[in-house]
């Protein structure tokens, strides 16, 4: 991968892809589309490897040699570059964590009305 690295650029090429395929306006809103450099070496990877869709995001979040051909290690931008349904499985797991805290508060709450009541 270093060679390939080395001797394609990937800059250039996605320059050319976007010449040749501009993105679409964003004035509708949504998210931001990935850039086209990133998806160019992911591509690549892809074909590299022969690797289905699944088989590329699972090996890219796996192996530290695809995230540095990819760019994506120490980028500073983590949350940019998770899919929509890793972005969906956060906010549940987030909304499920907020979700068991208020039910302990609650459960504790309850608890500590039943002793006040029970020793009245």
């Amino acid at each position: 991968m270093a060679l390939l690295d080395k001797h394609v650029s990937f800059a250039a090429l996605a320059a050319e892809i976007d010449r040749w395929a501009p993105r679409p306006s964003r004035a509708q809103g949504g998210q931001p589309p990935y850039p086209t450099e990133l998806m160019t070496r992911l591509l690549v990877l892809q074909q590299l490897f022969n690797l289905s869709d699944e088989q590329m995001e699972f090996q890219l979040l796996d192996r530290m040699s695809l995230q540095r051909f990819a760019r994506l290690k120490h980028s500073g931008l983590k949350n940019y570059y998770l899919t929509p349904q890793q972005q969906k499985s956060q906010y549940y797991a987030i909304k499920n964590s907020n979700l068991e805290h208020k039910a302990a508060s609650g459960r504790a709450a309850a608890a500590r009305l039943s002793t006040k009541s029970s020793t009245t």
